[in-house]
């Protein structure tokens, strides 16, 4: 493998891809799912520096517009945007190793997708989570956190 020698910390506080607001009805809606953006920030507060590791966050906005479902994924539009601001910072940046602190799960797509790009078959993902990550667009939950792991192995939408 080749030998690591540049590392990002990726903030991502992405909060589209999630719909708490199903699960928790107490909360209002907006500040349900947005909770991921403040996770975000919380994680890169408590998260140790690295001196050597520069730091960039992929801009999300905090704007709760009218929240529509298209092509079975809930707010794919801004999702799709925020994931091609993402892949723009890496293919910038360049890094060989992505530290990711972000919202909801799917914001780890993007470091996946892109690392398994550079290094081709020299890559390996062990994924630890909840839950499995492997709805698919158009099932009866169109959060798009819930289908990270199904969008890395192509079919997530």
């Amino acid at each position: 493998m080749t030998e690591c020698s540049s590392a990002l910390r990726l903030i991502f506080p992405q909060w589209q891809g999630a719909d708490i607001s199903v699960l928790i009805p107490e909360l209002e809606p907006d500040e349900a799912s947005t909770g991921y953006y403040l996770g975000a920030e919380l994680l890169n507060f408590l998260a140790p520096e690295n001196p050597e590791q520069k730091t960039v966050t992929v801009p999300v906005s905090l704007e709760v517009k009218d929240r529509k479902i298209q092509d079975g994924i809930l707010d794919r539009d801004i999702i799709l945007e925020q994931t091609k601001d993402a892949l723009n910072i890496l293919q910038r940046e360049n890094p060989d190793r992505i530290v990711t602190l972000g919202g909801e799960c799917s914001v780890s797509v993007v470091p996946f997708t892109y690392l398994a790009a550079k290094y081709e078959d020299d890559v390996a993902v062990v994924w630890i989570d909840a839950h499995p990550d492997i709805t698919m667009p158009g099932d009866v939950y169109p959060a798009y956190h819930a289908m990270a792991v199904a969008a890395l192995v192509g079919r997530g939408g």
